[in-house]
């Protein structure tokens, strides 16, 4: 199959940042007009997974927030407890610090995917982005031991 690989994206803001329902895109939030830590994004940009133009995207209603770890420059980050996330078709879960996809197609056998390192956080509905925190394995000084990445599952 196709290994998953990384998508590195170069983005001014990132206030906030989603997925579009159909999973296709990401949207960026600029920075708040406030400077509390829930304040909601001024704008919102939308930027395709495929690589197509930045586009802007209309302001959504607030969505339901949950707290994540936070990347620093000082510390390992604290990671919550790996949990299943189960997607259409698909369980994403952890095995020894790796992220691994686990699919059945009718009466097949199981086949699980080694994705990459790391900790899934969230995933779109079909399980073919996951957004991850993963060990940095080229750390430079004054940057967090581990960053965000999305990996792009076939």
């Amino acid at each position: 199959g196709i290994a998953a690989a990384p998508i590195g994206f170069v983005a001014l803001d990132g206030w906030s940042v989603r997925w579009s329902c159909d999973g296709a895109d990401l949207l960026i939030g600029s920075r708040p007009a406030s400077v509390q830590d829930d304040a909601p994004s001024a704008s919102e940009r939308r930027v395709s997974t495929r690589g197509a133009d930045t586009t802007s995207a209309p302001v959504p209603a607030a969505p339901q927030w949950t707290d994540g770890p936070t990347l620093d420059i000082s510390a390992r980050v604290a990671l919550p407890t790996p949990r299943p996330l189960p997607v259409r078709g698909r369980v994403i879960e952890q095995r020894d610090g790796r992220i691994v996809v686990r699919e059945r197609a009718g009466s097949r056998p199981e086949v699980v995917r080694d994705v990459g390192p790391g900790l899934a956080l969230a995933a779109t509905r079909g399980g073919h982005f996951i957004l991850a925190i993963a060990p940095r394995s080229d750390r430079r000084p004054h940057e967090s031991p581990e960053r965000a990445i999305v990996y792009r599952v076939p």
